[in-house]
């Protein structure tokens, strides 16, 4: 029925905009002698089960980015109880599951997040929900169990460190994805339901620990994929960060064809560089970081900082090397991101050899504590 939501401040009072799916026949609940399919039970229902926090009294019912239709309310809405099972949304509400006690969320106490959309809306969802998604975006469905819970971990590191500085938490952003129920679908097709349910079942372990320095949130870095060793904060960051420093990944150069050659013209590299290249120019790599990646060159007439240069090239990483043909340069990129913190290639093979979720955190951030918040 809905499918989102947003809250607009309209001349100081807010206006909550729900959105309707475009296929949804709702005008017979305007006159059911029923009143639990009323559409206004259908609202508050929705309301209380995302755990809206609205204290308007105007509410525009939205389709195909059209008003149909509005509703006033004189009171604020209140959830009667915690509903144990939900057999009685699952007529107002769609993708409602029936909870076992053993999943059941308790809405007074569970954690709700503000999760901001790249379309621009403005989401409430469980914390836990948010966890769910960042694994499944982050880590491919056939990699190990113990690598998921350890994605977990860091994802609700992140998220609560974030809330704890005052930011918003995006769906995309530089340290994590997020996907939502309709891109898994499209995702996992008909094996939605089972993948769903294995990875909600190997990361409920974990739920309430996060990864901690001197008992605060660590600053949560992964990466896809390195050439044998990850980056050190120093080199990277230009800060000393005792958690994040170069270790050997040895994973991650099995079975991972990363490899990557990008190629330039003299002209189109004199272009981008402001300076004439040609098959003449001295190209040198004068330094690497601890984690074995350009750090500086020498390129011509100028020196560059590596994390420059490849910004300039558009490379996917400052593990790569130079080599100047007769009527071009090729430049072969060896990893995917910037290196620091956790593989995910390199933790998904620790994690087949048998290393638990605090083996692969404790590897990737030596000298940090796994904890459990209430």
């Amino acid at each position: 029925m809905f499918y989102n939501h947003t809250i607009l401040k309209v001349n100081d009072a807010d206006i909550l905009y729900l959105y309707l799916e475009p296929t949804y026949e709702f005008a017979k609940d305007f006159h059911s002698d029923n009143k639990q399919e009323s559409i206004y039970h259908s609202v508050t229902n929705y309301i209380n089960n995302k755990g809206i926090k609205f204290n308007g009294k105007n509410i525009y019912l939205v389709v195909n980015g059209i008003i149909v239709s509005s509703i006033i309310i004189n009171q604020p809405i209140n959830l009667p109880g915690n509903y144990k099972y939900v057999e009685i949304l699952r007529d107002y509400l769609e993708d409602i599951e029936l909870l076992d006690e053993e999943n059941f969320i308790d809405i007074k106490t569970s954690k709700f997040i503000d999760l901001n959309h790249s379309d621009g809306i403005l989401e409430k969802v469980y914390l836990e929900d948010y966890i769910f998604g960042v694994v499944a975006a982050e880590i491919p469905i056939s990699f190990g169990s113990e690598l998921k819970c350890a994605q977990a971990i860091l994802a609700r590191t992140y998220a609560l460190k974030e809330l704890e500085k005052g930011h918003s938490i995006k769906d995309l952003n530089t340290t994590q994805i997020f996907r939502d129920k309709k891109d898994l679908q499209t995702l996992w097709k008909e094996n939605y339901d089972i993948y769903t349910s294995e990875t909600k079942n190997t990361i409920k372990k974990t739920k309430g620990l996060v990864l901690t320095y001197n008992d605060n949130y660590i600053d949560v870095y992964t990466h896809m994929v390195n050439h044998g060793k990850t980056e050190d904060a120093r080199d990277s960051l230009y800060t000393n960060i005792p958690y994040l420093v170069s270790v050997n990944s040895e994973g991650d150069l099995k079975d991972y064809p990363f490899t990557e050659t990008k190629s330039f013209t003299y002209q189109e590299i004199s272009t981008i560089l402001n300076q004439n290249i040609n098959i003449n120019t001295p190209i040198v790599i004068e330094s690497r970081t601890r984690g074995g990646r350009v750090k500086l060159i020498r390129l011509g007439k100028y020196r560059y900082r590596g994390d420059y240069l490849a910004h300039l090239l558009k490379l996917r990483s400052t593990d790569f090397t130079v080599h100047k043909l007769e009527n071009k340069i090729l430049i072969t990129i060896l990893a995917s991101g910037m290196g620091l913190g956790m593989s995910i290639y390199g933790a998904n093979k620790m994690a087949e050899e048998g290393a638990s979720y605090q083996e692969i955190l404790q590897y990737y951030f030596p000298n940090t504590e796994i904890k459990k918040i209430s």
